[in-house]
């Protein structure tokens, strides 16, 4: 069902001008048949309650119509403001709530703007970093994101912020999602509320590069700074730099999912803010609970009252719930998060004895103290710990740590291999530099202890082998100086050039000619940086390990090397290749 511009005017009591704004700002959607506008109920119902309007539908979708009713709201800018420049968004988050409820600042706001520098020792001196914010009534808190996005800029406390938005704003949803790496980019920043969110987006690049730059050499730091945002949004995440987000608590309930030891049960407890009685049939739950990744519970049931009690069968580790409105199957509010099935808590408080080291002088040496003996506190969610459930927590670890090694050895990321596997680790080895001998990109391997392998020895067998995979390719090998003097020719020269004319070794010799700056052994293949755990001349003693790394770092570490010229570097390490 649709309202047409003067239908939906008369619906909210304004002019068909305000309503013909709203389409124009891109506030309110519409569908066109020709000539004709046209605006659903469902988008009428968003808008009116969006904006606060009272709306008056139709008897037959009255049921969708939920009270509009006086929101207050905090708005918190996080500004950059670079020297001789006036000031950027960095970004903007407006919170907004029913006056009634109780919440983190006042129902009755004074509208009066507070500033704060912050990060004082993280930027540099030509710039410094602001948060600005101020509690109004959401009728004037979108009167300020209408000046934003009309003018391109705020005047908060004296400063002029400038934003750089999209008009059309992007709407979803924002839920309680309290698992570490949970799939949704932006959790609520309600704790006991999921939200409704109005996003406008930002595209410029300047603000978003600072900010990583920010992150790589302050990202320890930025945690309990950006606390005063009210969202944990901001930490490392670049993509929303510069957006200005209006969130709305869906607060017209409070739910809550807890978990009793004592009877195996879940308690599910919904509650109306403003302590009313919950409205027959306008609410459905869905509840879940795993243990082990195993589904124990998943049940739907029809909210009638504030507190119901669901048995379970197993113990779980994981439990969640989700609330639909029935009018329009929203969903309103939802909750994942993992129990804790122990804890484990160890204390060392104060220090032992004195001890003093004294030469024969009676000199002190050097004084410390030693530590006193430590307390340890285990607790366990249950009184038997050898129960099914906790067994088969034990056999789901083990799996899952078989299926991610799994994982890792089909992506070529992983491979472990005992001293007996001498011939299993070179096939892992020269079958990952094989698959990429084809790539544009060259090979890069490094070994500290190259140059001192011998010609009889097994690694230059292996080394052989090695050869010969990426002999279509271009193999470029770092490693340290052998002990000693060099010999005159290196230990593969007698090898045939067809097995040796794409590869070449350098030397990395350290300031005072004993030092090297190459500890590590890896391998840069294409997309794959591998860590080698072990020396090649140790891995028949000790077996060896290969593990994919996703940082970029030693391909970062080989591409600068062979970015110098062979001499003398300005740190003083001497970069030699061998011929």
């Amino acid at each position: 069902m649709y309202f047409t511009i003067a239908e939906l005017a008369r619906a909210v009591n304004q002019t068909e001008n305000f309503v013909r704004q709203h389409v124009n700002r891109k506030h309110l959607n519409v569908e066109r048949d020709g000539r004709n506008v046209y605006v659903s109920h469902d988008e009428a119902i968003r808008w009116a309650r969006e904006r606060r309007l009272s709306l008056t539908l139709p008897d037959h979708v009255s049921i969708h119509a939920r009270n509009i009713e006086s929101r207050v709201a905090r708005m918190t800018i996080l500004s950059w403001h670079p020297k001789d420049r006036e000031p950027i968004n960095l970004f903007t988050l407006v919170r907004h709530r029913r006056r009634e409820t109780l919440g983190p600042w006042a129902s009755d706001p004074d509208g009066t703007w507070t500033s704060e520098t912050v990060m004082p020792n993280y930027a540099d001196e030509s710039e410094e970093f602001r948060f600005y914010r101020v509690d109004v009534s959401l009728e004037e808190c979108q009167e300020l994101i209408g000046d934003i996005l009309d003018d391109g800029k705020l005047e908060v406390a004296g400063a002029g912020i400038n934003y750089s938005l999209e008009r059309v704003p992007r709407r979803h949803r924002a839920y309680r999602d309290e698992r570490p790496g949970a799939e949704h980019s932006f959790r609520s920043p309600f704790s006991a509320h999921s939200a409704e969110v109005t996003e406008y987006w930002s595209f410029v690049d300047k603000p978003r590069k600072r900010w990583m730059r920010i992150g790589e050499s302050c990202g320890n730091h930025l945690e309990p700074l950006l606390s005063k945002l009210g969202s944990p949004l901001l930490n490392l995440q670049p993509d929303r730099i510069g957006n200005l987000i209006l969130a709305g608590a869906e607060d017209t309930l409070y739910c809550d999912l807890s978990a009793r030891n004592a009877d195996n049960s879940l308690m599910l407890g919904i509650e109306t803010v403003d302590g009313g009685d919950l409205q027959p049939g306008a609410y459905t739950a869905s509840v879940w609970a795993s243990h082990s990744g195993d589904d124990v519970l998943r049940c739907e049931l029809a909210v009638t009252q504030s507190k119901t009690a669901i048995d379970l069968q197993s113990e779980a580790d994981r439990i969640g719930f989700a609330i639909y409105r029935n009018a329009d199957g929203q969903c309103i509010d939802y909750r994942d998060t993992h129990l804790i099935m122990g804890i484990h808590i160890e204390l060392n408080v104060g220090s032992g004895q004195t001890v003093e080291v004294l030469d024969r002088k009676r000199s002190r040496v050097r004084r410390f103290s030693r530590p006193n003996s430590r307390s340890m506190v285990n607790i366990e969610p249950s009184e038997n710990s050898a129960t099914l459930d906790h067994q088969i927590r034990r056999a789901f670890l083990d799996r899952n740590s078989f299926r991610q090694a799994i994982d890792a050895r089909r992506e070529i990321d992983f491979g472990r291999f005992g001293p007996d596997q001498y011939q299993e680790a070179s096939d892992f080895l020269t079958g990952l530099l094989y698959r990429h001998t084809n790539s544009d990109e060259p090979l890069y391997l490094s070994d500290p202890y190259f140059m001192s392998i011998g010609p009889g020895d097994a690694e230059s067998e292996l080394y052989l082998r090695m050869f010969e995979a990426t002999s279509g390719g271009s193999l470029r090998i770092l490693c340290s100086p052998k002990e000693g003097s060099s010999p005159k020719k290196p230990w593969w020269s007698s090898y045939p050039p067809f097995l040796t004319s794409h590869v070449t070794v350098r030397e990395i010799v350290g300031p005072r000619g004993k030092e090297t700056a190459l500890h590590d052994r890896y391998v840069v293949a294409g997309d794959k940086e591998i860590l080698i755990s072990n020396s090649f001349t140790g891995w028949q003693k000790d077996g060896v390990t290969f593990v994919g790394l996703p940082y970029g770092v030693y391909r970062a570490d080989a591409e600068k090397w062979w970015s110098l010229d062979p001499g003398m570097t300005p740190g003083g390490i001497l970069i030699h290749e061998v011929k």
